[in-house]
């Protein structure tokens, strides 16, 4: 059999092209409902005075449970000295990307210890 044409194959590349976007923003959307949901949780947890709750042994617990350097120093700059992602990954000369995912990391190192 001959090999279909170019001409013929391109609206089905492109519907399946359209098809794997709507995933991954489904997916993406999704994933970041859950780290806002992890972030939401981390500090309703630590009650109605957050401050209080950050200022003491218990932070420096959950600091603990980090595996990383990393990972401490992104929760630090972003949760306690109040940076955004992009001027963290600036700092550290990764990609803001790359600070999102230390952070969801090292909120459920956190999560999993208050839990």
């Amino acid at each position: 059999m001959d090999k279909p044409s170019t001409y013929v194959l391109e609206p089905y590349r492109r519907a399946l092209q359209r098809f794997a976007w709507r995933i991954q923003y489904r997916a993406r959307k999704q994933s970041n409902r859950e780290a806002a949901s992890l972030d939401t949780d981390l500090f309703q947890s630590a009650g109605s005075h957050a401050p209080d709750f950050l200022s003491g042994l218990r932070l420096e617990e959950l600091m603990g449970s980090i595996p990383s350097d990393k990972g401490r120093h992104i929760i630090k700059r972003i949760y306690i000295d109040g940076m955004k992602e992009k001027e963290v990954a600036d700092e550290l000369h990764i990609s803001q990307q790359a600070v999102s995912k230390w952070k969801k990391k090292s909120l459920e190192s956190m999560r999993r210890q208050i839990i």
